[in-house]
């Protein structure tokens, strides 16, 4: 596995599965924005985890490192049914697009730029990082955003969507 914060190769074109804490108030109930850590990844064997927002990061990771975002297996645990993606590229993208989409080398900067994951409630949580990725050519950024909900068989991506933005986001 390569060194984070280097890009790591990748193969096609776009990014694209605990309730809360005992004696927790109202006020808990409420919207949180956290950094996320930037530690590196080990993987993606995340079942069961109960930190909810490393569990979220490493799953984001995941659809950028080819040996995950490639594993037929676990890109359909991870996508929704009904997922959706709007590419960096404008078009629209079906789950059953994305798992069928032919692959393309291209390479990914880890860890994500400036990722933040914003816990919505429960069982619903907003990403929003900036992408970097090359096709051996200069890098190409991106605004992305990601919306997660927790099922009964752990957190699947609902959406996504890359919108093109400067080298700095």
């Amino acid at each position: 596995m390569r060194p984070e914060g280097r890009l790591a190769r990748r193969s096609h074109r776009s990014a694209a599965g605990g309730r809360g804490a005992p004696g927790a108030t109202a006020a808990d109930a409420t919207p949180r924005v956290r950094e996320a850590a930037t530690a590196p990844l080990y993987g993606s064997d995340v079942a069961g985890g109960s930190d909810d927002v490393e569990t979220l990061r490493v799953l984001e990771a995941s659809l950028w490192r080819p040996e995950t975002r490639f594993d037929t297996a676990h890109m359909e645990r991870v996508l929704a049914p009904g997922f959706t993606e709007f590419g960096r590229s404008g078009e629209r993208y079906s789950r059953d697009a994305c798992l069928n989409a032919p692959s393309r080398a291209f390479e990914a900067e880890l860890p994500l730029r400036q990722l933040r994951i914003e816990l919505l409630g429960a069982d619903v949580a907003l990403l929003t990082y900036v992408s970097a990725v090359s096709d051996g050519g200069a890098a190409v950024h991106a605004n992305r955003c990601s919306v997660w909900t927790r099922t009964a068989e752990g957190w699947r991506l609902r959406f996504h969507q890359g919108t093109p933005t400067a080298a700095g986001g």
